[in-house]
């Protein structure tokens, strides 16, 4: 299988330290053809967490669940195909306000598998809902808003041509489509953003949705190493 939009947040900085060498990952969905499963393994990934409503997933290649504990949490509860969105800011508004509590079951989820070792995020090409649930573990973890965008912009450079024929399978796509197929925006992130400040901020979101009140704690625990320096608290 091949995978596309694989990148790693070990050494990310966040509040009090940097995120552990062998800790979150993301990426495309896995898709027909080649083999770049190795580096994953090589990363001692454990968990995967899958984003994708179950008709997705259905149609892509599927993990190797003897090697990887996947835990399936579709962002949008099964109905991405009966949401109307003008634009990606506009479908990031959607997520997150009405999705809130997939994504903090997502959150959840993260922590839950980080116990037992490295964690990858995906959904369909990486960057919409990986990069909102992305985005809210490392708000959680204190990491700089400037270092969250530019993790999150980082998919833009890494979809291309490739990822698009693996995605239709030869077919094609009209190029406005195209374009947002492969691209990470800044203003749909802060269109999420809007969202979860109006909340209160990334934990009194996710709390507000169901997240678990350990949470925050056991993804520290689990992900970060500390650097024993003072730094900016988690918001």
């Amino acid at each position: 299988m091949t995978l596309f939009n694989v990148h790693t947040l070990a050494g990310m900085r966040v509040a009090n330290g940097v995120l552990a060498p062998h800790s979150l990952l993301r990426s495309s969905a896995p898709f027909r053809g080649g083999n770049n499963v190795d580096p994953l393994l090589a990363a001692r990934v454990h968990g995967i967490v899958d984003l994708r409503d179950h008709a997705e997933a259905a149609v892509s290649e599927p993990w190797d669940r003897s090697r990887f504990d996947v835990r399936e949490v579709p962002v949008f509860a099964d109905q991405l195909n009966a949401v109307a969105w003008e634009g990606l800011p506009d479908l990031y508004r959607i997520m997150t306000i009405g999705f809130g509590a997939q994504l903090a079951r997502a959150v959840d989820t993260v922590a839950e598998l980080a116990a037992h070792g490295a964690v990858l995020i995906h959904c369909t090409a990486g960057k919409d809902r990986t990069g909102v649930v992305t985005a809210l573990i490392l708000a959680l973890l204190g990491a700089d808003r400037a270092a969250i965008e530019d993790d999150y912009t980082c998919s833009t450079g890494m979809l291309g041509a490739d990822y698009l024929a693996a995605l239709l399978g030869g077919g094609e796509i009209p190029g406005e489509a195209a374009h947002r197929a492969c691209v990470a925006p800044l203003p749909a992130l802060h269109a999420a953003h809007d969202v979860v400040a109006a909340h209160g901020g990334t934990l009194a979101y996710l709390l507000a949705h169901g997240l678990d009140r350990d949470t925050p704690t056991l993804l520290r625990e689990r992900l970060v190493v500390d650097t024993g320096t003072a730094e900016e608290a988690p918001r």
